[in-house]
């Protein structure tokens, strides 16, 4: 007998580990943040340190070039690991100031359809939603990584449910050749 659908054992491991990260994210955003934070830069560090071994190793016309950029990707991923908080104020304020821009390209359209069209109010309603979204992400704080957690927390459990639902073996009366 044929096999067309299969239990795959990755796809619940896969799963279990999403559900995992999903948690911490939704549970501890700001250790995520200083997480990722450090492992950057220790990362940018590395790639300093490997920039100006290789300067110092060979001498030619790159050398100050070289050198150079390898004291600044030290400095930088010195600010990373130290900067965490910094960073999740960035990320969050662009991720905000982009919905902001959204519902203001809205609100204009709706000003503008006010005259013409009796759908402006929809699209009114759409802009003022997208302007509150766009400032409670940017005064919100972790708002971004807790949202990610908790939309993997939700397709980790759909896909376990369906890893479960998934029967072993093909029914030859559902798939005909």
């Amino acid at each position: 007998m044929n096999k067309l659908l299969s239990k795959d054992p990755s796809s619940i491991i896969n799963s279990v580990l999403f559900l995992l990260i999903g948690i911490i994210l939704f549970a501890n955003p700001n250790g995520i943040v200083s997480f990722i934070s450090y492992l950057l830069g220790i990362v940018v560090i590395i790639i300093g340190g490997f920039k100006i071994f290789n300067a110092n190793k060979n001498k030619n016309d790159n050398y100050n070039a070289k050198l150079t950029v390898g004291i600044i990707c030290i400095a930088i991923g010195i600010i990373l690991m130290f900067c965490g908080p910094i960073i999740e104020i960035v990320f969050r304020f662009f991720i905000g100031a982009w919905i902001l821009i959204g519902g203001i390209n809205k609100l204009i359209i709706a000003i503008n359809l006010k005259d013409k069209s009796n759908d402006w109010i929809k699209m009114l309603v759409i802009s003022i939603l997208l302007l509150v979204i766009g400032l409670y992400v940017i005064l919100r704080s972790n708002l971004v990584f807790s949202s990610i957690g908790l939309i993997m927390i939700i397709y980790s459990v759909v896909s376990i449910v369906g890893y479960f639902m998934t029967p072993k073996q093909k029914n030859e009366n559902v798939i005909k050749k």
